[in-house]
């Protein structure tokens, strides 16, 4: 199983609810799920980087929509609204009055993998936003099921 994941948050917007999410896929068949994604995004890749929120990139969403309807691919998406983190010192969530958003994320990673059965699988290779993500908290500990 591959289980790919990406963070994603509200923090400015006040007149929305304010959030941290950690939200990705697990798919069984990685191979041929990136086959058809290539060949999706071919006539996008002249473009700049793709996101979600591009406009530019509507006619690729719908494809991509496609793609999550695949029986091998499940969705995962956990969450926290900031204006019910705990303040709480023995929590650890603020440093010096500011978010630790390294301890938020490791804690909303520990909560998702407690939901998935990953110990039914002979193998799991977990990819936490590759682009960025280098070291810190989430890099140095093991997940243990």
């Amino acid at each position: 199983m591959y289980i790919y994941l990406d963070e994603s948050y509200n923090l400015k917007d006040r007149k929305k609810k304010q959030f941290i999410s950690i939200n990705g896929f697990a798919v069984l068949d990685e191979r041929s799920l990136f086959k058809k994604w290539k060949e999706y995004r071919y006539p996008f890749t002249g473009k700049r980087r793709i996101h979600a929120r591009d406009s530019a990139f509507n006619d690729l969403r719908l494809k991509t929509l496609k793609l999550i309807g695949r029986p091998d691919l499940t969705l995962l998406s956990v969450f926290q609204i900031v204006q019910e983190i705990p303040f709480e010192k023995e929590k650890g969530y603020f440093r010096k009055n500011k978010l630790d958003f390294e301890k938020i994320y490791f804690d909303l990673l520990k909560i998702l993998f407690g939901k998935l059965k990953l110990e039914e699988y002979k193998s799991v290779k977990i990819i936490v936003d590759s682009r960025k993500r280098k070291g810190g908290l989430l890099a140095k500990e093991t997940f243990k099921i």
